[in-house]
C-alpha cells in the first residue's frame, strides 16, 4: 500500500546540543541568519553547501543586502562556515553536512562496488545441449549426493521399540570384519536392552556408542560361541569406562 502524502516537508537530523554549544556566544540575529542558511543547505541537492548571489542570500536570511554581507563575513571570520566568492557567486559550506554527505557517497560507492563484484563472481551455468558437460555435471552431482549420504548417516535409537534404526547389511559386514570376536547381532540387542534399562543415559551419537560397545567386547575376548563374554556386570554398571 502506497504511503499517503501528507504534504509535509522531509525531516532532517538536527544536533541541537551541538548547535547550541557552537552558537552560544553569538547574537540572536547571527543565530537566526545561520539557521535560515542551514535550512536552505539541507534542501539543496549540492550536499553540504549552497551557492547564491548576495541578493539571494539576503532573501534567504530575510534581511537587507548590507546585513546579509555582514552576516556572511561574520560566518567566515568566526569559522561558523567556509565562505568563498567567485565571479559574483558566494558559496557557503557547512562542514558537518559536507562531511556527512562525503561519507554517505563513499558508502554508496562501496556498496555499488560490492554488488558489482558479486555479479562478476556469479556462478556461470553450463550451456544446454552439451552432452559432455551434462554428463560431467550429472556425475559430479551423483558423487556429491553419495558423499552427503555417507556424511549424514546416523543410527537413531527408538526407545519405545527398544531397537536401533538405519543399520544396514553393509554396516553389519563392516563391524563383523572390524571386530571378528564379536557377535554383532547379539551385541546390538544387548546394547539396545542396556539403553532401555537406562533411559536417562541416552546418547547423542549411537553409531559411536555401538562401535565402543563392540570394541570393549572385543577387548574382553569377544562374545561369540566358545569365546568369553565381553560384557560383564561390572562393565554394565560402569558404562563410562567404555562409552566415550
Amino acid at each position: 500500500m502506497a504511503k499517503k502524502n501528507t504534504g509535509k516537508a522531509p525531516s532532517v537530523q538536527f544536533y541541537y546540543k551541538d548547535f547550541l554549544a557552537d552558537m552560544s556566544e553569538y547574537e540572536p540575529e547571527i543565530i537566526g541568519a545561520w539557521m535560515l542558511v542551514l535550512i536552505k543547505i539541507w534542501h539543496t541537492k549540492d550536499a553540504g553547501q549552497i551557492t547564491k548571489t548576495l541578493a539571494q542570500f539576503s532573501l534567504i536570511m530575510q534581511t537587507t543586502i548590507d546585513k546579509a554581507k555582514m552576516f556572511l563575513d561574520y560566518f567566515s571570520t568566526e569559522k561558523i562556515a567556509d565562505v568563498t566568492e567567485l565571479n559574483g557567486k558566494i558559496t557557503v559550506i557547512n562542514r558537518r553536512a559536507k562531511r556527512d554527505a562525503t561519507l554517505a557517497e563513499q558508502n554508496r560507492l562501496r556498496q555499488k562496488a560490492f554488488r558489482n563484484k558479486g555479479n562478476n563472481n556469479a556462478k556461470v551455468t553450463e550451456p544446454k545441449g552439451n552432452p559432455s558437460s551434462s554428463s560431467s555435471s550429472s556425475s559430479s552431482t551423483s558423487i556429491r549426493k553419495e558423499k552427503n549420504k555417507k556424511k549424514k548417516k546416523t543410527t537413531p535409537f527408538l526407545l519405545q521399540e527398544g531397537k536401533f534404526k538405519n543399520i544396514t547389511p553393509e554396516d553389519l559386514t563392516q563391524w563383523s570384519e572390524a571386530y571378528p570376536a564379536v557377535d554383532i547381532q547379539l551385541s546390538i540387542k544387548q546394547a539396545a536392552q542396556w539403553l532401555v534399562s537406562n533411559p536417562t543415559k541416552l546418547k547423542k551419537n549411537y553409531r559411536r556408542f555401538l562401535t565402543n560397545w563392540f570394541m570393549r567386547t572385543q577387548e574382553n575376548g569377544g562374545n561369540k560361541e566358545g569365546g568369553k563374554n565381553g560384557r560383564t556386570k561390572k562393565d554394565i554398571g560402569h558404562p563410562k569406562e567404555f562409552i566415550r
